[in-house]
This record gives C-alpha cells, sequence and structure tokens, in this order.
C-alpha cells in the first residue's frame, strides 16, 4: 500500500523495486538537507563518503570593501579620461588590486577592461584600446572607425572558421537528421559570408572613387592657390 507524501527510488542502474513494507538503508548520496545543497554522484557509487555543501546561511561577502565589480573599478577609473589617456598595465593592476586580497594578474585586466568599455561606449561613447605591451588608451572620436573595422576582420575570420568546420566534416558519421541540419547551418553561413564579402567589395569600390574625388579636389585647389599667389598657369 502507498504512503501518502512518501516516495521512495530503488538504487540507479540496477532496476531494484521496493515492496510494501520494505526499509531501505539511509541513503548515502542524493540527499536534501534544510538550508543546504549537496550534489552526489548519480548512478554512481559514491568514491568517497565526504559531502560537498553550500551552506545557504553564509552571507554574500563582496571581494572588495566598497562592494565595487572588476567592470565598475575600471569604468570608474576611465569615465572621465580624455582622449589620448594612457592607463597602464601598473595602473590597472593598481586599480583592481585596491580594497580585495585577492591575487590580481594580468589576466583579470582583459575581461575587466572588455567589460567596462560596454558601459564606456554606452553611457560616455569613449573607449579603450590595447596599446601594445603598454596598457590601454581612450581613443578618439575619429578613431572609433578603424577600430570597429578591426572588429569587423575578427568577426569576417571566425565566420570563416565556422564555415571550415562545417565542410569539413565526416558526413557518413551523421544521421540523417543531423545531416540535414550540418548542411542546413552550413548553407545558411555560406550565404552570409559571401553576402559580406560582396558588400565589402561594394564599399571598397565606393571609397575608392570618394579617395580619388578627394585627391583630384585637392590637386584642384592647391592649383588655385598657386594661382592667387601669383604662381604661372
Amino acid at each position: 500500500m502507498a504512503r501518502l507524501g512518501v516516495a521512495r527510488q530503488g538504487v540507479a542502474g540496477t532496476g531494484d523495486w521496493q515492496a510494501p513494507g520494505f526499509e531501505p538503508p539511509a541513503p548515502t548520496q542524493g540527499v536534501e538537507r534544510p538550508g543546504k545543497a549537496w550534489r552526489g554522484t548519480a548512478g554512481a557509487p559514491p568514491i568517497d563518503q565526504k559531502e560537498t555543501e553550500v551552506d545557504d546561511e553564509t552571507p554574500f561577502k563582496a571581494s572588495r570593501e566598497d562592494g565595487r565589480s572588476d567592470r565598475r573599478v575600471i569604468y570608474d577609473l576611465a569615465v572621465d579620461a580624455d582622449p589620448d589617456t594612457i592607463f597602464t598595465y601598473d595602473d590597472l593592476l593598481a586599480a583592481l588590486s585596491a580594497g580585495t586580497d585577492r591575487q590580481i594578474t594580468r589576466a583579470h585586466v582583459y575581461p575587466a577592461v572588455s567589460a567596462a568599455n560596454k558601459a564606456l561606449l554606452d553611457d560616455r561613447k569613449r573607449y579603450l584600446t590595447v596599446v601594445a605591451k603598454h596598457g590601454y588608451r581612450v581613443i578618439h572620436a575619429h578613431e572609433h572607425h578603424g577600430a570597429a573595422l578591426v572588429k569587423k576582420e575578427r568577426a569576417n575570420g571566425l565566420l570563416k572558421r565556422g564555415i571550415d568546420l562545417l565542410k569539413n566534416v565526416r558526413l557518413d558519421e551523421l544521421d540523417a537528421a543531423q545531416r540535414t541540419l550540418h548542411e542546413g547551418q552550413l548553407m545558411i553561413m555560406a550565404g552570409l559570408h559571401q553576402a559580406i564579402q560582396e558588400s565589402d567589395r561594394r564599399h571598397k569600390r565606393t571609397d575608392e572613387l570618394i579617395q580619388g574625388l578627394l585627391d583630384s579636389n585637392r590637386q584642384i585647389q592647391e592649383r588655385l592657390d598657386h594661382l592667387e599667389s601669383g604662381g604661372d598657369a
């Protein structure tokens, strides 16, 4: 006869069932305890009897005295900086190390700056770019164009690598559904890559045309300036 409100599970992977009145031994894994989370090993015997516990009663403790994240530290450091301001790695490491017992290294700098850049762009229209082996610099407004093109080229490269991964696969190891999905994704990504390349070619032709007009106008202006100054025609 089933007992109301009680559910028991047999030993995983053995197909055991529990007859009425059967009382199994106390479980050694998967036990839920009030205020604690314990991760067991489903379907396998425990390697040892040690518990991995997370006590819900332990209060959250910020890594810094003021509660700021690494992203916020870099944001606060650069938020009012003018273009061409350089923050050396020593500056950034010192800022990230202040008020925390964590061991801060160069490995913490890039993710912190990357996260801060998103907020700096949104709030201040400013951006930090890498100065090789030195640190980061706040770029001018006219440099955003070049920085965007660099990221675009990186994205194109990653897209091309993804296409190569899809092209170079052992199709005989895929079932029908996997193969259909695979080939469909390849068509989508290849089409996107082709469209980007065609757009780049059009933009390049337009840029060359504009540059030619600018050069022609410059030459005409130089000629006019020369004539106005009394030079020979």
